[in-house]
């Protein structure tokens, strides 16, 4: 696309501008001029000096607003925010919620049944990659070559359904394990929702997994997972802890700030956290000190977390 036969809007910087749409059948549900998508900028946090200690484990958010159903753009975003990355040092690397796909249902959700909403849950279902295909294997092939530990948020196709997906990719490009969200809220769980077409309502083949949470393990360290929204129940990160975790990563999407809530998921369950969502990065050690807080789009934000050892819960 371009404008006026302009690549971009730079030359009309610092200018007040009209802009006027012409439209057929057709609403503008939202609008907006960001910055160039391969630009970002980097946030690094470290002391001076760069190499962890032992024990400290250093991580990267790849803060980055993905586009509703523009998966081949997305990868591209994050594929160059994470090679940065890992060019300067970053073992673990998180990504937002839904950071592959698009975080489109929380649009979908907000709206009346319409032709229009049956025909975005359409192309919901359609940008939902499986997690053995070749999108999700381009980030397995990344991690491999980087020798890093990945953390995709996307969109899961797993035959008909849909799930709200984060998988732990392993430095040897294999995938070590995944999480699917399972809380819609602080107090309601996914499933107990009514399904239909209604404003609210969680549109048919959206699916919310089992109530099950796991540990998985990053080298020496149990690794413990999950997605936006579920930070605001304080029984998740609480089984997460009992169970060992010694890290909790919060794929995220939703409002900000965060700092506050992380500190006390952290100083509750002396457990250290790490959320990434497309405007923020919030990593927490296991006191509750913020270590991290950069309200930011288009950053990779780096910073060194000293992990505790494993304690009896």
């Amino acid at each position: 696309p371009s404008w006026s036969g302009q690549p971009d809007l730079g030359s009309l910087q610092g200018r007040t501008v009209r802009l006027k749409f012409h439209l057929t059948n057709a609403t503008i549900y939202a609008f907006q001029i960001t910055s160039s998508q391969d630009s970002f900028e980097v946030i690094d946090l470290r002391d001076e000096v760069r190499k962890p200690s032992e024990g400290n484990l250093c991580v990267a958010s790849l803060c980055y607003r993905p586009r509703n159903f523009e998966n081949a753009s997305n990868a591209r975003q994050l594929e160059a925010m994470a090679r940065e990355a890992a060019r300067r040092g970053a073992r673990l690397l998180v990504t937002p919620e839904c950071a592959l796909t698009g975080f489109s249902m929380a649009m979908i959700s907000n709206m009346e049944d319409s032709p229009d909403k049956r025909r975005l849950v359409r192309k919901m279902q359609e940008s939902a990659e499986p997690i053995d295909g070749p999108a999700v294997g381009r980030f397995c092939a990344l991690a491999r070559e980087l020798k890093v530990w990945l953390v995709l948020g996307f969109l899961e196709a797993i035959e008909d359904r849909q799930y709200n997906t984060a998988a732990l990719i392993g430095p040897d490009g294999k995938i070590i394990g995944k999480y699917h969200k399972v809380w819609w809220g602080a107090s309601s769980r996914g499933k107990d929702r009514p399904v239909g077409w209604k404003k609210g309502e969680i549109p048919p083949q959206y699916t919310y997994g089992p109530e099950v949470y796991k540990l998985f393990d990053i080298g020496k360290t149990k690794v413990g997972l999950m997605i936006c929204t579920e930070r605001e129940n304080p029984i998740i990160s609480q089984k997460l802890a009992k169970a060992g975790a010694q890290l909790i990563i919060c794929p995220s999407f939703g409002s900000t700030p965060n700092d506050r809530l992380m500190s006390k998921r952290s100083a509750d369950n002396q457990v250290p956290t790490v959320l990434t969502n497309p405007y923020e990065a919030v990593m927490t050690d296991h006191q509750g000190t913020v270590l991290l807080n950069v309200l930011d789009e288009d950053a990779v934000c780096i910073q060194n977390v000293p992990l505790p050892p494993t304690v009896e819960r």
